[in-house]
């Protein structure tokens, strides 16, 4: 049985392919389960979110189709969904792409503890390197990322897989109530989900010369060509990182290097940095004292958080770039750095509020990339130094005309940050 999660892809799918050379007969399932109830599980999803996952469902259904498969969706946790189909199929072998979300570790630890015969195969599918690519062991992993990309940054990167052409049939089983046959979810999306416009998107970009210019570009609030964009797909696994990086190296073959083009390569090793950082940190990735053990000094003033998720505070280029989320499911790197500086230092609130929120309505949301940028911003990652980005300046700098604030209608805030004081008087 192969278990698919953030890896929906059969392009590069070291899982998939580990799939086909040790089954005769292949169960492919994903397991949907949007309920929140636990501590350090995912935040329920937004609709936005959600219809880009189903999305990806889809065109990954579509191509195990062609390759005599099918995908099974269940709305459950994979231990229950092991449960049912081992009930009727005897189940051997349990393959899934490594995770680092604590609560990911923790349902394949349930998995373990249920079914001590079974053969459970890990694979770290969704990283430019696997664990024994890399030098160093993750009890001792680098203490800043400067470290880690002296590190790693010469390392050889592997080829991406090509996908198989053929996958073992599934064993006999009524599948009718698992098949993608809902609704699709009700929500407009402009970025359109699964492997098929992951392709496309890579190719259209690295037709262009955008990559050329990608750090003078980068910083930008609005608009599809001026950052990559590959996160929305690269998070979800309809892309890989390797498959990236092979791209780019065909691009600078033909359109020589220079600093835009390093700095593709540069934002991509920060990714996996957070990912190894995940691994490494576990659930520490999602306490209040981060991975530094000290606690920041914050409250929790509900009427500033709803003001922030709302975009309705007292500043401008924080509520467009919140109302920017909400609408489209995307913000770029740089407004994300700019709204989680508002909500740790301007609101003083506590951080993993915004990770929470961001969880919720990101359709790029990386389970590593944002509980650990968060952290960065927060002081409690591992330099255990706050950023604070003074929000006047950064209007000044990326909304120098207020066409961005505009457009979003980040001037629809409050005059002032409370209504009340902590005894809850009108102020």
């Amino acid at each position: 049985m192969l278990l698919f999660r953030k890896d929906l892809r059969t392009f590069d799918n070291i899982a998939l392919l580990k799939a086909c050379e040790v089954n005769d007969q292949l169960l492919c399932i994903y397991c949907y389960d949007n309920n929140n109830c636990e501590k350090y599980k995912p935040a329920k999803i937004s609709k936005k979110r959600e219809a880009f996952i189903f999305k990806s469902l889809q065109d990954l259904d579509n191509r195990l189709q062609k390759m005599g498969q099918k995908l099974l969706v269940f709305k459950t946790s994979p231990l229950e969904a092991l449960n049912h189909l081992n009930a009727n199929v005897p189940i051997s072998t349990f393959i899934i792409s490594q995770d680092p979300g604590w609560y990911e570790k923790k349902q394949v630890a349930e998995i373990k503890s249920s079914y001590k015969e079974l053969e459970i195969l890990q694979f770290h599918n969704n990283t430019l390197f696997d664990e024994s690519e890399i030098p160093f062991d993750l009890i001792n992993f680098p203490s800043s990322f400067s470290k880690f990309r002296k590190t790693l940054e010469d390392q050889e990167i592997k080829h991406p897989w090509a996908a198989p052409d053929r996958l073992p049939p599934m064993p006999d089983l009524n599948t009718d109530k698992f098949s993608l046959n809902g609704e699709p979810i009700d929500a407009e999306l402009e970025f359109a989900g699964g492997e098929s416009a992951g392709k496309q998107r890579l190719l259209h970009y690295f037709e262009t010369n955008s990559a050329s210019t990608y750090k003078e570009t980068r910083n930008a609030l609005d608009g599809k060509n001026y950052s990559t964009k590959f996160s929305i797909w690269l998070s979800n696994g309809c892309i890989s990182a390797r498959n990236i990086i092979s791209n780019l190296k065909k691009y600078e073959s033909l359109n020589g290097k220079n600093n835009s083009t390093y700095w593709i390569f540069f934002e991509l090793l920060w990714r996996e940095y957070f990912q190894w950082y995940a691994h490494h940190y576990k659930e520490s990735l999602y306490k209040i004292s981060g991975v530094t053990g000290i606690r920041p000094l914050s409250s929790f003033y509900a009427e500033r958080l709803k003001k922030w998720e709302q975009g309705t505070t007292p500043y401008p280029l924080v509520n467009a770039l919140m109302n920017q989320l909400v609408s489209t499911g995307y913000m770029s790197n740089r407004g994300r750095q700019i709204v989680a500086s508002c909500l740790v230092n301007e609101l003083e609130l506590d951080w993993r509020y915004g990770a929470s929120f961001m969880e919720s309505h990101l359709i790029d949301y990386d389970v590593a990339s944002n509980w650990g940028n968060w952290q960065s911003i927060a002081g409690v990652g591992s330099d255990g130094k706050k950023k604070h980005f003074d929000l006047n300046k950064q209007t000044k700098l990326f909304d120098p005309h207020r066409s961005f604030i505009k457009h979003w209608k980040g001037e629809r805030g409050a005059r002032q940050l409370d209504s009340v004081d902590q005894s809850d008087w009108p102020i």
